[in-house]
């Protein structure tokens, strides 16, 4: 596929503004992009696409208005676009579903030129649910993305039905698409485009600043592989010119992990870094890293054990091996570092 057309979901956010900004930065005239962009509460739709475009001004930007309830809407678009690229990192069965319909409407009225699927995982399926604790390192499993099954039955099936479905749609010889899933460790550091902060601190930032300090689940024991935004941006990106540069008429099924070759941190020593960051910029009055209470921790339920208290087992391999993608910035800018810059961008949004 030459200069493709993309339609790109998650335009406007961490990951996808991320995107958006390296791709002017490298190619600003390859692609004409269509962006998903749904009304916010406190800008209207126009005013963002003036944001979204005046960020990016070398970028041929259209943009779409809409959000993932609106499915026909969604493979409509699809249909008509030669690349789709999911950057939500949100796991919604019904909107993956629509794209996928749409891709292979594009498939069948191109024949021989399968469209690609670019899908940003967000579902927490390599977390070990340890309650805070540490894991054992001779005896735990990481997953890897080196023949990864994801029909494993170690693997949460629950958490796994969007997952699988990407992996039918592969599969399948008639309308073909070429499915590519990223599954990110930890992402840390600024966005580059208008959501400059990560879910996880805009989780983490009001649930601190209400307790009065950084908090974390259990003993915080558990550890986390790390990735910075702009490599998770630069891991769509170069699958993004991997699927343009395929040859063949067949479809096909790419699993590929995105972390860092940085140690681990834990959730504790994470906190700590927060918390001297929020003290230091006047957010709390007390600096000192320690558990939630219970209350607060009562409030996420089972899924907030799992992501928070958990383990995150998993290395990536693949997609260094097989595309050439390297964590630089990860390197050049560890997150002890990004930590008090992504502080003052949360609170940024917490005034704007």
């Amino acid at each position: 596929m030459s200069e493709p057309t993309i339609l790109l979901l998650g335009g406007s956010g961490y990951i996808g503004g991320t995107f958006l900004r390296i791709l002017e930065e490298k190619v600003p005239e390859t692609y004409l992009i269509t962006v998903l962009l749904r009304d916010v509460k406190g800008a209207s739709y126009m005013k963002r696409v003036g944001q979204l475009k005046g960020l990016t001004p070398l970028l041929k930007i259209e943009t779409l208005l809409g959000d993932l309830s609106d499915l026909e809407k969604i493979e409509k678009s699809a249909s008509t676009h030669s690349v789709v690229i999911n950057a939500i990192g949100k796991e919604d069965f019904d909107s993956t579903e629509a794209i996928l319909k749409g891709l292979e409407k594009y498939s069948q009225n191109n024949p021989g030129k399968p469209p690609a699927y670019i899908h940003l995982s967000g579902a927490p399926i390599f977390f070990d649910n340890a309650r805070g604790e540490d894991f054992d390192e001779a005896t735990a499993h990481i997953w890897t993305d080196d023949g990864l099954n994801l029909n494993d039955e170690k693997l949460p099936s629950e958490l796994l039905k969007t997952a699988r479905a990407i992996v039918t749609a592969g599969r399948q010889s008639e309308s073909p698409v070429r499915t590519i899933q990223l599954l990110p460790s930890f992402i840390y550091g600024v966005g580059g485009g208008l959501q400059k902060v990560s879910p996880a601190l805009r989780l983490l930032y009001p649930l601190s600043k209400q307790s009065g300090f950084a908090g974390y689940w259990g003993a915080g024991k558990n550890r986390i592989p790390i990735v910075h935004v702009r490599d998770v941006g630069f891991a769509i990106f170069d699958l993004l010119k991997a699927a343009s540069e395929m040859q063949g008429k067949q479809g096909g099924v790419f699993i590929y992990n995105a972390a860092s070759d940085l140690p681990w941190i834990s959730r504790h020593d994470w906190a700590s870094l927060f918390g001297k960051s929020l003290l230091e910029k006047g957010v709390v009055k007390d600096g000192e890293a320690r558990p939630f209470p219970e209350e607060v921790i009562q409030t996420f339920g089972e899924m907030g054990w799992l992501t928070l208290g958990g383990n995150l087992l998993m290395k990536g391999e693949k997609l260094s091996s097989e595309v050439g993608w390297k964590a630089a910035e990860s390197s050049k800018q560890p997150i002890a570092d990004a930590i008090p810059e992504e502080v003052e961008a949360c609170m940024s949004l917490h005034t704007a």
